[in-house]
């Protein structure tokens, strides 16, 4: 029996996947907890009974185990310090762009177009969310467990015994309790097997095998009849079916998104042109990068297939069937909710997407010289780079999920200040203009948790009503008199 041994030879390609993910990401970690982050840690902090964990409600998202038990969990370690929840999050979207440049090195058999897929998808800007949002830690893990289970599908083909396809069907159900989209993982099976040269006769395998089959695909079977009848949720608003011009609009975007165009875009108006003023302060001259960046990729996609076209095209033709068929599993599930839009929920369909550019562009230089190779390479690497690094900094600069972290860390920092803050249960906060204070904190949740007392009360007033319910209607010396009976902390400002 021969020992795998490790091929030091990609040491250099992983450190620089490394070393720029870090780069890109890395100014994220600084945020503080917000909005979703405060409740997903009070669903942490009251676990009683872990048998409670696993039960279905009317919550649209059911995830036990990438929030109760890993919020708890986390909380134990790191207690209420955001920046290593960050740093578990950055750590693990590397583990998830290492497994994307494994899988397809395994699946496409080429060694270029696996490190510049693993490339584009750990420096894709559509990660923002993700990275800022310590409340998106679901889909990181729930991609962690999806694409281990390819790896998984992988190898059963090579070995299709029981043992491995018991293995596939484990995987299979945790990553379900991480994230709801784990459940594309078997029509990504069947993508294995149809890629698969090992298999001459697929269908005649699919017969041989079908129970092991059913066995890895029954986690689906269970998880849809749970949520669908046993235990219904009605999708409502943003999370409802949609088919109409909203939803073609929603698809445009997501292919944007995906060529490094920020997400404010969206709030743009392009027929007719009208550009918000925030949108136009933000932008410096140099950010046309990214600007032209969609019409450059696609250029360079278009040209690659028709190139192709006159030439070899059964040597692209097996990539190009790989990148739409993953694109289209990845894509699949987000075609049910297409009101609820975000670049970040591109993360299953991106590897699909990265391998279309990256097999498109090898083959537009397969027969350049080495020195047009490099300088082609090189300067498509230095313009996603450009494009990447100006988007995730114009997003941090003007997203609601970077203002809203600010104004919650500010806010704690404010009410730990004041004095009365170790006996009072009562928090009076101003509204403020832009009326994101109430959500950043998520209600009465910020405060209970940050100074872990459940009987706080915040009331978020007009700035010049900043009088508690106990004190209304009181003259000037008895209002003074009555908040400090009542120890109540006020936040101005």
């Amino acid at each position: 029996m021969q020992r795998s041994t490790f091929n030091f030879k990609i040491v250099p390609g992983l450190l620089a996947i490394v070393m720029t993910v870090v780069w890109l990401y890395w100014p994220l970690t600084k945020y503080f907890f917000f909005q979703d982050d405060f409740i997903l840690l009070s669903m942490a902090g009251s676990v009683k009974n872990w048998w409670d964990v696993f039960r279905f409600s009317d919550v649209i998202f059911w995830r036990p185990l990438s929030v109760q038990i890993y919020f708890n969990l986390a909380r134990s370690l790191f207690g209420l310090e955001p920046f290593w929840y960050h740093f578990i999050s950055l750590v693990l979207h590397l583990i998830n762009s290492l497994l994307v440049w494994k899988l397809v090195n395994k699946l496409s058999k080429n060694t270029s177009i696996s490190w510049l897929s693993g490339f584009l998808f750990a420096t894709s800007p559509i990660h923002f969310m993700s990275q800022i949002w310590i409340g998106e830690f679901p889909i990181i893990l729930g991609q962690s467990l999806w694409l281990v289970g390819v790896l998984l599908a992988i190898k059963w083909l090579q070995s299709p015994i029981w043992r491995n396809s018991i293995w596939f069907f484990l995987i299979f159900s945790f990553g379900l309790m991480a994230h709801e989209m784990v459940l594309t993982l078997p029509l990504m099976l069947l993508v294995t097997v149809y890629v698969s040269r090992k298999i001459d006769n697929k269908r005649e395998f699919i017969y041989r095998k079908i129970l092991q089959l059913l066995l890895m695909g029954f986690p689906a079977v269970a998880y849809l009849l749970l949520r669908l009848f046993i235990f219904p949720v009605t999708a409502t608003g943003q999370y409802e079916l949609q088919i109409n011009g909203e939803a073609a609009k929603s698809v445009w975007w997501y292919l944007l998104w995906m060529l490094n165009v920020p997400e404010n875009i969206t709030y743009q108006s392009l027929f007719p042109l009208r550009i918000r003023p925030e949108f136009v302060k933000h932008f410096p001259l140099r950010s046309l990068w990214w600007t032209l960046q969609p019409l450059i990729l696609t250029l360079i996609l278009g040209s690659s297939l028709l190139v192709k076209k006159f030439h070899d095209f059964t040597w692209n033709k097996k990539y190009i069937q790989l990148g739409l068929l993953w694109f289209g599993i990845g894509f699949s599930i987000l075609l049910l909710a297409l009101g609820h839009k975000y670049p970040f929920l591109l993360t299953f369909a991106l590897p699909g997407f990265a391998i279309l550019l990256s097999a498109s562009i090898i083959a537009f230089i397969k027969n350049a010289s080495r020195a047009k190779t490099y300088l082609i390479l090189g300067s498509f690497i230095i313009m996603w780079l450009t494009s990447s690094w100006l988007t995730l900094r114009f997003t941090e600069s003007t997203h609601w999920t970077a203002k809203e972290a600010l104004i919650a860390e500010k806010l704690i920092f404010q009410v730990k200040q004041h004095p009365y803050i170790s006996t009072s249960n009562i928090v009076i906060i101003p509204l403020g203009d832009d009326n994101q204070r109430q959500a950043s904190l998520a209600d009465q949740l910020g405060l209970q948790i940050m100074f872990n007392n459940p009987l706080i009360r915040t009331y978020y007033s007009e700035p010049d009503n900043l009088n508690p319910p106990e004190c209304v209607g009181l003259e000037t010396e008895e209002l003074d008199d009555c908040i400090k009976s009542h120890l109540i902390v006020r936040i101005k400002g």
